[in-house]
């Protein structure tokens, strides 16, 4: 049994053993060694993928706050964080998270941030909506997500995507948009997002120097008062600025001529967006459902490629 205090002014999680967990008798162990140095570790879970042992646990109070992990190979430790890669593959809006698996697979289960009042202009407050990741080991041992193989049959719906204004830097050809940002700012605005819709598209970044971005509810005299998760190569990060102030990032080594598989999930004011089913980025966005969202290049040129859209079937 894992319990997540403090000692030593440092958060810790004490370990309690027991042969017998009916008598209620356990014995306090020593608390596990884990790497780094946190206010407090909440929501511990530990579970174990092939020959190795994961920990995972949530913080609010650092400079990356969110649910993070570490490998072992032993339930009992030492826990360490993982070997090049960052130790969280969500952001600041994957809260708490917790694991299940059906034997076959294995999910994470957070909830992402609501505000108060709930628009985007409302302060962040604790607790909100159900998001569920499905967990990958990857060959190094790493923990990576992706959306669950399940959804494939919630989404079976087809769904047009048109667009509806772009720049004159952004070049359009059947399921194929150039933006070319370089001199400047380059956007493609698509019709109206559905309350629940997902989107894939494939991404090329031609260059490493400026930004490449998806944003919603935003036309184009307005772009910078919307919501964007941006694209920074230069600063090894995925970041999602709600009218300009940062709401939650995700590191991630961002290399040009790369192809990155984008999905992004809708669901009313839910947005997740998975990366090469290794990270996710879920956000929060109350005004994004029947508004026109888009893709947007500053400084950079990016291809966009096989966009498709399809929205939830009439069952679900």
């Amino acid at each position: 049994m894992l319990v997540s205090t403090r000692k030593d002014d440092r958060g810790v999680l004490a370990l309690y053993t027991t042969n017998d967990p009916a008598s209620d008798k356990w014995t306090l162990q020593e608390p596990l060694e884990i790497e780094g140095d946190y206010f407090m570790l909440e929501c511990a879970d530990i579970f174990k993928m092939g020959d190795l042992y994961y920990l995972l646990f949530s913080e609010d109070w650092s400079d990356s706050p969110g649910t993070h992990y570490r490998v072992a190979n032993s339930s009992k430790g030492p826990w360490k964080k993982p070997q090049h890669e960052n130790d969280m593959f969500d952001g600041h809006q994957f809260y708490a998270g917790k694991t299940a698996s059906d034997g076959v697979h294995r999910y994470v289960f957070a909830w992402a941030h609501r505000r108060t009042p709930e628009n985007d202009n409302g302060q962040r407050t604790w607790a909100g909506n159900l998001i569920v990741h499905e967990i990958e080991r990857r060959p190094d041992g790493s923990l990576g997500v992706k959306s669950p193989d399940m959804l494939g049959s919630l989404f079976s719906k087809q769904d047009a995507l048109t667009i509806e204004e772009k720049t004159a830097n952004v070049i359009e050809r059947p399921e194929v948009i150039s933006l070319d940002g370089t001199s400047s700012v380059a956007y493609a605005i698509f019709n109206q997002l559905n309350s629940t819709q997902r989107i894939k598209a494939k991404v090329l970044l031609e260059n490493t120097s400026g930004t490449f971005s998806v944003f919603f509810n935003a036309d184009g005299q307005t772009l910078k008062d919307g919501y964007e998760i941006v694209f920074e190569p230069q600063n090894g990060r995925v970041i999602s600025q709600n009218m300009g102030e940062e709401t939650t990032h995700i590191s991630l080594g961002l290399e040009p001529k790369h192809v990155y598989n984008l999905e992004i999930v809708i669901n009313k004011s839910i947005c997740i967006l998975y990366i090469d089913g290794k990270k996710a980025l879920t956000n929060r966005i109350y005004n994004m459902v029947e508004q026109g969202w888009g893709f947007k290049a500053d400084g950079i040129s990016a291809v966009v490629t096989e966009i498709k859209s399809s929205i939830a079937n009439d069952n679900s």
